[in-house]
Parts: C-alpha cells; sequence; structure tokens
C-alpha cells in the first residue's frame, strides 16, 4: 500500500515507521474483525493523521487478516 507522506524528506522514514508501528498495534489487536470495527480502531489511533482511504485499505486489508506493510520509497 502506498500512502504519501508530506513532511520533510529525511522525516518520511521516521514517519512511515511510526504509521507501522500504530498499524501493528491495531492488527494485533482486531486482527480478522470486522471492517467496521478495525475502521473505527484506526480512526481512533490516527484520527486524521492519514486520510480516509487510507483508513479504508488498511481496515480491509487487517479484517481481512493481512498484515499491512508500510514501506518508504526514494523520491
Amino acid at each position: 500500500m502506498r500512502i504519501d507522506i508530506g513532511c520533510a524528506a529525511d522525516l518520511v522514514p521516521i514517519v512511515a515507521a511510526n504509521i507501522q508501528r500504530g498499524v501493528d498495534q491495531v492488527y494485533r489487536a482486531h486482527q480478522g474483525a470486522s471492517s467496521s470495527t478495525v475502521r473505527a480502531a484506526l480512526k481512533r489511533k490516527f484520527g486524521r493523521a492519514i486520510g480516509t482511504t487510507a483508513i479504508e485499505v488498511l481496515a480491509g486489508c487487517i479484517s481481512d487478516g493481512n498484515t499491512p506493510v508500510i514501506k518508504c520509497s526514494s523520491p
């Protein structure tokens, strides 16, 4: 999954790691739960820090039992 991170280039790996950590926590707590349950957990975790499209995709992935992986790519 690709999430565009809008911050200084030097901070992108740190922000991506923080997002991954939060996604991992939600995954462990809600693996296999309904999409709406996972979506609510992601919204509580991230607030408006990530967009609704990203939350929808992550929720679908987690509710299907898959582990989302957030990666940084060089510009």
